[in-house]
């Protein structure tokens, strides 16, 4: 789906069927091998946000790389960031995330950055609205208060430039 910019099954993974497409395209390998080395690009990005999350959150060296290390080399990450799945790119939208969220409280603009990247990470998979009170709970750590989070209203354009990718399903849906 990504080689053709196609829509894979629901929801839609429009976000990653984008981006991964593009890539696919700009490598100059047979689509296969390069859908599967985006995919393990996206893998590699999220055990290193890993790790720096962990050294953020206060973790000695050795124990970020040893956590790394340990999610890189777990069975099902590792089967799903060596093919293209979209599950790596879930796993580095949450650590983005997460990042976000930990800035949050720092300026206005790392609010909207973390609005951003918590609302692109929900609109890559829907079903991670379940897990966004984490990423609320860890900016209000950070300072960030509630109450502020819902009166602003500049905070309504990156919570939907997280839904746009999926204006992609419909819009492509018409071509295919």
């Amino acid at each position: 789906a990504a080689a053709v910019f196609g829509i894979p099954h629901p929801p839609g993974y429009p976000l990653f069927t984008i981006l991964s497409g593009i890539l696919v395209h700009v490598i100059p390998l047979d689509r296969a091998l390069a859908a599967n080395l985006v995919a393990a690009l996206y893998a590699a990005v999220a055990v290193a946000l890993a790790s720096l999350l962990s050294r953020r959150l206060g973790s000695s060296r050795e124990s970020a790389a040893f956590g790394a290390v340990s999610l890189a080399a777990g069975a099902t990450f590792w089967a799903q960031g060596t093919a293209i799945e979209v599950y790596g790119f879930d796993v580095m939208l949450a650590l983005a995330a997460a990042h976000a969220a930990l800035g949050a409280s720092r300026s206005p603009r790392a609010l909207v950055l973390g609005v951003l990247s918590g609302a692109l990470w929900i609109g890559h998979r829907p079903l991670n609205v379940v897990y966004s009170p984490a990423l609320v709970l860890l900016a209000m750590a950070t300072g960030v208060e509630l109450r502020a989070l819902v009166r602003q209203p500049r905070l309504l354009l990156p919570l939907l430039c997280g839904a746009l990718p999926f204006v992609w399903l419909p819009t492509r849906s018409l071509f295919d």
